[in-house]
């Protein structure tokens, strides 16, 4: 027989249940939230043992938990830079990159973690059914032990990267700070700057310029302009994937409140927003290719990516409702024309890496 429980968020249990320390034998399933984030909010929970939960294969579970497949969006980044610095003929020190490298990594780690309890504690990932990992409101793993675990790593991650800051201590001003102060910014509950207009501007700092210009200086090879430029193109590509995820889910948004830009900017212009930032990244991408590639490579990225998105953005314009599931392929089409953006980039260094290969 299942059994079920409303509670306010004015009852003294309610967080107990949200986090899942109420109770080390049974979990508490979200499966209604009303009037997230207001002072009036419900939600109904299932109460199911522990030993009931149905759990994916191992593998599968962690990564989902993890969400090691928005490693990308740090893992690339860091090979760009790397490659560049081969490429280009800059000393570095690999130990100092080896360290870093997982430090990101693991930092990274610790945020996304973070980032999953408190959108399961503000509403985000209980009203979204395909919002975060959805471990925790599955019962996976408890909000609780998620907090717990995106400490450690955060920790583990900070103390990696204490010895780039003791050998080249001009990093802990130039980049450190700032991109501290952007991190709390977007996870601190109290500050709540990822739910508010034009909160992807913290985003593109961190998963781009202070992401790339930090690693370069971390690793040695000191700081110059191109390391800017690809994180500049590393942040604006994750910009936009976060875009049409908002897009995406635009209504739902609205009625909950969560005001980020794509709410504020509503169904119409929020169309609008997405062309304009694709074709902002295709510019860019030219602009860099044209500088420190040749005019081959420049013409390159111009027109296919055009032909990767090309589908989307026919589709996109011919969109009349934020609602169903056409709204989800269209956002599909976008990330596949992004993805295989990504895909020529990389095949770019491998073509480098062979002619390295070959003239050595």
């Amino acid at each position: 027989m299942r059994e079920f429980k409303t509670l306010s968020k004015t009852d003294p249990e309610f967080l107990a249940y949200l986090r899942g320390t109420f109770s080390s034998s049974l979990r508490a399933l979200p499966v209604k939230s009303l009037n997230v984030s207001t002072p009036g909010e419900t939600v109904t929970f299932e109460i199911v043992p522990v030993k009931d939960i149905q759990r994916p294969g191992a593998l599968k579970l962690w990564a989902q938990v993890f969400r090691l497949r928005n490693f990308i969006y740090v893992l690339f980044p860091l090979y760009l830079i790397l490659t560049k610095n081969i490429f280009d003929e800059v000393e570095f020190d690999p130990i100092l990159a080896i360290l870093s490298g997982f430090g990101a990594l693991f930092v990274t780690l610790g945020a996304f973690l973070l980032n999953d309890y408190y959108d399961h504690m503000k509403g985000v990932d209980r009203i979204h059914p395909e919002s975060g990992s959805q471990a925790i409101q599955k019962g996976w793993v408890t909000a609780g032990a998620t907090k717990s675990w995106a400490v450690v790593y955060l920790g583990f991650g900070l103390l990696l990267g204490l010895p780039s800051i003791w050998v080249f201590p001009e990093l802990l001003p130039m980049v450190s700070v700032p991109a501290f102060v952007a991190f709390l910014a977007w996870i601190s509950p109290r500050l709540g700057l990822k739910y508010k207009r034009f909160a992807e501007i913290v985003v593109f700092l961190l998963f781009g310029p202070l992401l790339t210009v930090g690693y370069q200086t971390a690793i040695g090879a000191g700081f110059d302009i191109e390391a800017l430029w690809i994180g500049i193109l590393t942040g604006w590509h994750f910009v936009f994937l976060v875009q049409l995820k908002n897009f995406e889910s635009v209504m739902v948004n609205s009625q909950a409140g969560f005001e980020n830009t794509m709410s504020y900017l509503g169904f119409e212009r929020g169309r609008r927003a997405l062309e304009v930032i694709w074709f902002a990244f295709i510019a860019l991408m030219a602009g860099y290719q044209w500088v420190y590639h040749s005019k081959d490579w420049f013409l390159g990225f111009v027109i296919l990516p055009v032909i990767f998105s090309l589908g989307f953005l026919i589709s996109l314009r011919r969109l009349k409702s934020p609602v169903g599931s056409r709204i989800r392929e269209v956002m599909r089409m976008g990330r596949v024309g992004a993805l295989l953006t990504l895909i020529l980039w990389t095949l770019q260094t491998l073509f480098y890496w062979l002619v390295i290969e070959t003239l050595a």
